[in-house]
């Protein structure tokens, strides 16, 4: 279970990196939007592999106990809904 702690780590620190790089450097809009279309996506999945890694754990009430997935999720499905906004 400690891999999943790294996966969230990795997967919660680069995007608002690359945010913060966007917000002070400047990007323009086409490129703007391919960004937030690969963190929806990385988002989407991310939140997919701890679905599946915590379901098929073994260990009882997993889904509830490590629940970083429906945060994974809801990230990449909110902004999968802005993106489909534009």
């Amino acid at each position: 279970m400690e891999f999943i702690w790294h996966m969230s780590t990795v997967a919660l620190v680069l995007p608002p990196a690359v945010l913060l790089y966007v917000a002070w450097f400047g990007m323009d809009q086409q490129a703007l939007l391919y960004l937030a279309a690969y963190i929806a996506l990385q988002f989407t999945l991310w939140g997919a592999v701890h679905l599946l890694l915590m379901s098929s754990s073994g260990l009882p009430g997993a889904v509830y106990k490590m629940f970083q997935w429906s945060l994974f999720l809801t990230v990449g499905g909110l902004t999968w809904a802005g993106l489909s906004l534009t």
